[in-house]
Protein backbone atom coordinates (compact mmCIF):
# COMPACT_ATOMS: atom_id res chain seq x y z
CA UNK A 1 0.00 0.00 0.00
CA UNK A 2 0.99 3.72 -0.74
CA UNK A 3 1.66 6.33 2.39
CA UNK A 4 -0.24 8.99 0.72
CA UNK A 5 -3.14 9.68 1.22
CA UNK A 6 -3.69 8.45 5.15
CA UNK A 7 -6.78 10.99 5.73
CA UNK A 8 -9.45 8.51 4.34
CA UNK A 9 -12.64 8.71 3.60
CA UNK A 10 -15.27 6.15 5.18
CA UNK A 11 -19.15 6.66 4.87
CA UNK A 12 -18.97 3.02 6.32
CA UNK A 13 -22.54 1.40 7.72
CA UNK A 14 -23.03 -2.15 7.84
CA UNK A 15 -25.98 -3.90 7.80
CA UNK A 16 -27.73 -6.55 9.85
CA UNK A 17 -30.29 -9.14 7.49
CA UNK A 18 -33.11 -9.50 9.82
CA UNK A 19 -35.93 -12.20 7.88
CA UNK A 20 -38.08 -9.36 6.92
CA UNK A 21 -36.21 -5.89 6.93
CA UNK A 22 -32.41 -4.68 7.17
CA UNK A 23 -31.45 -2.45 10.10
CA UNK A 24 -28.20 -0.39 9.07
CA UNK A 25 -25.51 0.34 11.22
CA UNK A 26 -24.48 3.79 11.52
CA UNK A 27 -20.61 5.08 11.46
CA UNK A 28 -20.18 5.29 15.22
CA UNK A 29 -21.78 1.63 15.62
CA UNK A 30 -18.98 0.23 12.85
CA UNK A 31 -16.31 2.40 14.65
CA UNK A 32 -17.37 1.32 18.12
CA UNK A 33 -17.24 -2.17 16.91
CA UNK A 34 -13.48 -2.35 15.16
CA UNK A 35 -12.23 0.06 18.25
CA UNK A 36 -12.67 -2.77 20.78
CA UNK A 37 -9.91 -2.54 23.38
CA UNK A 38 -8.26 -5.81 23.46
CA UNK A 39 -8.18 -6.42 26.82
CA UNK A 40 -6.44 -9.40 27.54
CA UNK A 41 -2.82 -8.93 27.57
CA UNK A 42 -1.14 -8.90 24.61
CA UNK A 43 2.47 -7.07 24.34
CA UNK A 44 1.75 -5.51 20.76
CA UNK A 45 5.39 -5.06 19.62
CA UNK A 46 4.44 -1.67 18.21
CA UNK A 47 2.56 0.26 20.17
CA UNK A 48 -0.79 1.69 18.81
CA UNK A 49 -0.32 5.21 18.79
CA UNK A 50 3.51 5.30 17.12
CA UNK A 51 3.98 6.87 13.76
CA UNK A 52 5.29 3.69 11.91
CA UNK A 53 6.87 5.67 8.97
CA UNK A 54 8.52 8.09 10.85
CA UNK A 55 9.96 5.12 13.37
CA UNK A 56 11.08 2.90 10.05
CA UNK A 57 12.46 6.15 8.92
CA UNK A 58 14.48 6.83 11.85
CA UNK A 59 15.66 2.87 11.89
CA UNK A 60 16.55 3.25 7.99
CA UNK A 61 19.12 6.68 9.25
CA UNK A 62 20.83 4.06 12.13
CA UNK A 63 20.91 1.22 9.38
CA UNK A 64 22.76 3.63 7.24
CA UNK A 65 24.90 5.49 10.03
CA UNK A 66 26.02 1.73 10.45
CA UNK A 67 26.98 0.89 6.94
CA UNK A 68 29.05 4.13 6.36
CA UNK A 69 30.56 3.00 10.05
CA UNK A 70 31.87 -0.28 8.03
CA UNK A 71 35.29 -0.97 6.55
CA UNK A 72 33.37 -2.64 3.62
CA UNK A 73 31.81 1.29 2.99
CA UNK A 74 35.26 2.88 2.18
CA UNK A 75 36.63 -0.38 0.56
CA UNK A 76 37.39 0.11 -2.85
CA UNK A 77 34.61 -0.60 -5.09
CA UNK A 78 32.87 -1.14 -8.49
CA UNK A 79 29.61 0.90 -8.63
CA UNK A 80 28.13 -2.85 -8.27
CA UNK A 81 30.08 -4.58 -6.01
CA UNK A 82 29.17 -1.37 -3.77
CA UNK A 83 26.10 -2.11 -4.19
CA UNK A 84 25.67 -5.30 -3.49
CA UNK A 85 27.70 -4.67 -0.42
CA UNK A 86 25.16 -2.60 0.82
CA UNK A 87 22.34 -4.42 -0.33
CA UNK A 88 23.45 -7.35 1.82
CA UNK A 89 24.04 -5.28 4.75
CA UNK A 90 20.83 -3.40 4.54
CA UNK A 91 19.12 -6.71 4.21
CA UNK A 92 21.04 -8.26 7.52
CA UNK A 93 20.43 -5.68 9.75
CA UNK A 94 16.41 -5.02 8.91
CA UNK A 95 16.36 -9.63 9.36
CA UNK A 96 17.65 -8.87 12.74
CA UNK A 97 15.38 -5.95 13.64
CA UNK A 98 12.57 -8.61 12.43
CA UNK A 99 13.79 -11.41 14.02
CA UNK A 100 12.35 -11.26 17.51
CA UNK A 101 8.86 -11.23 15.45
CA UNK A 102 9.27 -15.25 15.27
CA UNK A 103 9.46 -16.07 18.83
CA UNK A 104 7.20 -13.45 20.01
CA UNK A 105 4.59 -14.58 17.61
CA UNK A 106 4.93 -17.83 19.48
CA UNK A 107 4.53 -16.51 22.93
CA UNK A 108 1.20 -14.62 21.48
CA UNK A 109 -0.66 -18.30 20.30
CA UNK A 110 -0.37 -19.02 24.39
CA UNK A 111 -3.82 -20.10 25.19
CA UNK A 112 -5.33 -19.11 21.64
CA UNK A 113 -8.68 -20.91 20.43
CA UNK A 114 -8.56 -22.36 16.58
CA UNK A 115 -9.68 -19.93 14.10
CA UNK A 116 -8.20 -21.46 10.75
CA UNK A 117 -11.47 -22.45 9.61
CA UNK A 118 -13.15 -19.11 10.43
CA UNK A 119 -10.12 -17.09 9.26
CA UNK A 120 -10.05 -19.13 5.57
CA UNK A 121 -13.66 -18.47 5.36
CA UNK A 122 -13.34 -14.56 5.76
CA UNK A 123 -10.42 -14.82 3.43
CA UNK A 124 -12.37 -16.21 0.89
CA UNK A 125 -14.85 -13.89 1.27
CA UNK A 126 -13.14 -10.63 1.26
CA UNK A 127 -10.61 -12.27 -2.00
CA UNK A 128 -13.77 -12.54 -3.83
CA UNK A 129 -15.79 -9.20 -2.50
CA UNK A 130 -17.42 -7.17 -5.27
CA UNK A 131 -15.70 -3.91 -4.15
CA UNK A 132 -12.63 -4.88 -1.93
CA UNK A 133 -11.47 -7.81 -3.60
CA UNK A 134 -7.84 -6.88 -5.23
CA UNK A 135 -8.76 -7.67 -8.88
CA UNK A 136 -11.63 -4.81 -8.40
CA UNK A 137 -9.78 -2.48 -6.62
CA UNK A 138 -7.57 -2.30 -9.19
CA UNK A 139 -10.03 -1.03 -11.86
CA UNK A 140 -10.22 2.10 -9.67
CA UNK A 141 -8.70 5.30 -11.09
CA UNK A 142 -6.62 6.22 -8.42
CA UNK A 143 -5.88 2.55 -7.31
CA UNK A 144 -1.98 3.01 -8.51
CA UNK A 145 -1.86 5.92 -6.20
CA UNK A 146 -3.74 4.88 -3.11
CA UNK A 147 -3.69 1.38 -2.88
CA UNK A 148 -6.91 -0.45 -1.11
CA UNK A 149 -5.17 -2.69 1.28
CA UNK A 150 -6.59 -0.97 4.40
CA UNK A 151 -9.67 -0.97 3.24
CA UNK A 152 -9.48 -5.02 2.86
CA UNK A 153 -7.92 -5.00 6.69
CA UNK A 154 -10.67 -2.78 7.92
CA UNK A 155 -13.57 -5.69 6.02
CA UNK A 156 -11.54 -8.50 7.49
CA UNK A 157 -11.09 -7.23 11.04
CA UNK A 158 -14.71 -5.84 10.98
CA UNK A 159 -16.06 -9.46 9.94
CA UNK A 160 -13.84 -11.66 12.53
CA UNK A 161 -15.36 -9.68 15.37
CA UNK A 162 -18.78 -9.90 13.94
CA UNK A 163 -18.03 -13.77 14.03
CA UNK A 164 -17.16 -13.42 17.85
CA UNK A 165 -13.52 -13.55 17.89
CA UNK A 166 -12.30 -11.49 20.65
CA UNK A 167 -10.68 -8.05 20.22
CA UNK A 168 -7.39 -9.86 22.17
CA UNK A 169 -6.95 -12.82 19.50
CA UNK A 170 -6.41 -10.55 16.47
CA UNK A 171 -3.62 -8.00 15.20
CA UNK A 172 -2.21 -6.18 12.54
CA UNK A 173 0.70 -6.52 11.14
CA UNK A 174 2.23 -3.80 8.88
CA UNK A 175 5.00 -3.93 6.25
CA UNK A 176 6.80 -0.90 5.60
CA UNK A 177 9.21 -0.76 2.59
CA UNK A 178 9.64 -0.82 -1.59
CA UNK A 179 7.02 -3.36 -2.53
CA UNK A 180 6.05 -3.47 -6.27
CA UNK A 181 2.66 -5.49 -6.33
CA UNK A 182 1.29 -5.96 -10.22
CA UNK A 183 2.97 -3.67 -11.54
CA UNK A 184 2.34 -0.91 -8.62
CA UNK A 185 4.57 0.79 -5.77
CA UNK A 186 3.44 0.09 -2.31
CA UNK A 187 5.18 1.89 0.33
CA UNK A 188 3.43 0.00 2.92
CA UNK A 189 0.96 -3.41 3.15
CA UNK A 190 -1.24 -4.30 5.88
CA UNK A 191 -3.02 -7.28 6.78
CA UNK A 192 -5.02 -8.79 9.85
CA UNK A 193 -3.61 -11.96 11.89
CA UNK A 194 -5.60 -13.97 14.28
CA UNK A 195 -3.66 -15.71 17.06
CA UNK A 196 -3.63 -19.71 16.40
CA UNK A 197 -2.49 -22.55 18.58
CA UNK A 198 -0.42 -24.07 15.98
CA UNK A 199 0.80 -21.25 14.33
CA UNK A 200 1.04 -18.41 16.46
CA UNK A 201 -0.36 -16.06 14.62
CA UNK A 202 -2.68 -16.49 11.35
CA UNK A 203 -2.79 -13.49 8.53
CA UNK A 204 -5.84 -13.25 6.73
CA UNK A 205 -4.57 -11.26 3.80
CA UNK A 206 -6.13 -10.98 -0.26
CA UNK A 207 -3.21 -11.01 -1.53
CA UNK A 208 -2.62 -14.54 -0.75
CA UNK A 209 -4.89 -17.12 -1.88
CA UNK A 210 -4.51 -19.03 1.92
CA UNK A 211 -4.18 -18.07 5.45
CA UNK A 212 -0.30 -17.72 6.40
CA UNK A 213 1.04 -18.50 9.17
CA UNK A 214 3.14 -14.71 10.26
CA UNK A 215 6.65 -16.48 9.49
CA UNK A 216 5.95 -17.61 6.01
CA UNK A 217 3.25 -14.15 5.07
CA UNK A 218 6.54 -12.00 5.91
CA UNK A 219 9.24 -13.96 3.46
CA UNK A 220 6.33 -13.70 0.87
CA UNK A 221 5.35 -10.59 1.31
CA UNK A 222 9.58 -9.28 1.30
CA UNK A 223 9.89 -10.76 -1.77
CA UNK A 224 7.82 -7.84 -3.50
CA UNK A 225 10.30 -5.94 -2.43
CA UNK A 226 12.37 -4.23 -5.38
CA UNK A 227 15.43 -5.55 -3.69
CA UNK A 228 14.99 -8.59 -3.03
CA UNK A 229 16.53 -11.27 -2.83
CA UNK A 230 18.03 -8.18 -0.24
CA UNK A 231 14.88 -7.28 0.74
CA UNK A 232 14.78 -4.37 3.41
CA UNK A 233 11.03 -4.96 4.15
CA UNK A 234 10.38 -4.48 8.31
CA UNK A 235 7.43 -5.44 9.94
CA UNK A 236 5.52 -4.22 12.36
CA UNK A 237 3.22 -6.42 14.57
CA UNK A 238 0.21 -3.96 15.96
CA UNK A 239 -3.04 -3.29 18.16
CA UNK A 240 -5.76 -4.53 15.17
CA UNK A 241 -7.27 -1.05 15.81
CA UNK A 242 -4.48 0.78 13.97
CA UNK A 243 -5.81 1.66 10.71
CA UNK A 244 -2.65 3.26 9.09
CA UNK A 245 1.11 3.18 9.61
CA UNK A 246 1.24 6.82 11.09
CA UNK A 247 -2.12 7.06 13.25
CA UNK A 248 -3.33 5.17 16.17
CA UNK A 249 -7.16 3.87 16.52
CA UNK A 250 -9.81 4.19 13.60
CA UNK A 251 -10.98 7.80 14.11
CA UNK A 252 -13.81 9.59 11.94
CA UNK A 253 -11.45 12.36 11.78
CA UNK A 254 -8.94 9.99 9.26
CA UNK A 255 -12.12 8.88 7.33
CA UNK A 256 -13.37 12.19 6.23
CA UNK A 257 -11.45 12.60 2.63
CA UNK A 258 -13.73 12.80 0.11
CA UNK A 259 -10.84 10.74 -2.17
CA UNK A 260 -12.26 7.19 -1.48
CA UNK A 261 -15.73 8.50 -0.72
CA UNK A 262 -17.25 6.49 -3.71
CA UNK A 263 -15.58 3.85 -2.82
CA UNK A 264 -16.13 2.85 0.63
CA UNK A 265 -20.21 3.83 -0.02
CA UNK A 266 -19.70 0.96 -2.69
CA UNK A 267 -18.44 -0.91 0.00
CA UNK A 268 -21.38 -0.18 2.56
CA UNK A 269 -24.08 -1.20 -0.12
CA UNK A 270 -22.40 -5.04 -0.25
CA UNK A 271 -22.81 -5.19 4.01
Amino acid sequence: MRTQPYYLSLTAVSCLLMPSFVVAKTLNEVLFTLNQSPKAAIAYPAPLDQNLTAFNADEMQRVNAAWQATAEYAAPASKQQARDRKNRFFHDQVQSLNAPLVPWMQSASAGAADHRALAERVLKRVAKHPIASIENTLLRKRSAEIGFCFGRALLVHYELLQAGVAPSDLVKVFALGELTVEKQHWRFHVAVGVRDPKDGILIVDPLFPEVRGLARWMEEVAAYDIKHPFSRTRFYPTDPRKFLPAFGAYRKEQLNDPVLRTYFAALVETL
